[in-house]
């Protein structure tokens, strides 16, 4: 039993650093496109969008995808994805304004 329990704790420490990278560059997302920086604002999206992805993909591997202890994780994957892609849409936030 403590060997499963210390998988999950693996498991748990490397996700939260993956998602506190990944909200990190959408922070810098939306910086970007705040200042007019197109091409950082188009790098950080797609990573943004790919490493939520992967991260969400994971989960789904490791079958932690809706097991309440996880569903954190699950969540922060998921919001960062759809945050990223309306604000995109949207075009929020705007540039600057010349």
């Amino acid at each position: 039993m403590a060997k499963r329990n210390n998988r999950y704790r693996q498991l748990d420490f490397l996700m939260t650093r993956v998602v506190i990278g990944d909200a990190f560059l959408f922070l810098l997302y939306l910086l970007c496109a705040a200042t007019g920086i197109g091409w950082l604002k188009g790098l950080c999206a797609f990573v943004v969008i790919v490493g939520s992805a992967l991260g969400a993909a994971y989960l789904y591997l490791t079958q932690e995808w809706l097991k309440k202890r996880s569903l954190w994780m699950t969540m922060s994957f998921g919001a960062l994805f759809l945050l990223t892609i309306v604000s995109l849409i949207c075009k929020v936030p705007y540039g600057p304004v010349a």
